[in-house]
């Protein structure tokens, strides 16, 4: 996560942080000449068109649960298992990630998040 979201350094990273990687997140999807491949834009565009449903305040709260205003990368990644593989290697593995308790982070448009998932990561 690092500086990449954490862009004062902090050491969490707040919501205004989050609102800033939101809107680049948002010009990345709509710039056709970006280095993205078409299946990572879409997948971008699903998961801000989650975020503004539920409300980037409330699943951030969803997150923060020691409620400081800023997420940790404990807090922002409790749902996943993580270990020595690759993220990607995580999220492709059926117990890599707790869905259902990071889809109800995103309250009730969470179901979304689930819906989308392959039938071997819907337990």
């Amino acid at each position: 996560v690092g500086a990449f979201l954490d862009t004062n350094a902090s050491g969490g990273i707040e919501l205004r942080e989050l609102e800033q990687a939101l809107s680049k997140a948002r010009s990345s999807v709509r710039n056709k000449a970006s280095k993205l491949s078409p299946p990572e834009r879409n997948m971008i565009a699903v998961a801000l068109m989650v975020v503004r449903h539920a409300g980037l305040a409330r699943v951030f709260e969803n997150f923060d649960t020691n409620a400081d205003g800023a997420l940790s990368t404990e807090e922002l990644f409790a749902d996943f298992h993580t270990d020595r593989r690759s993220f990607g290697a995580v999220v492709k593995d059926p117990k890599g990630v707790n869905w259902k308790t990071f889809a109800r982070r995103f309250g009730k448009v969470g179901f979304l998040i689930t819906d989308l998932l392959p039938p071997s990561h819907r337990r």
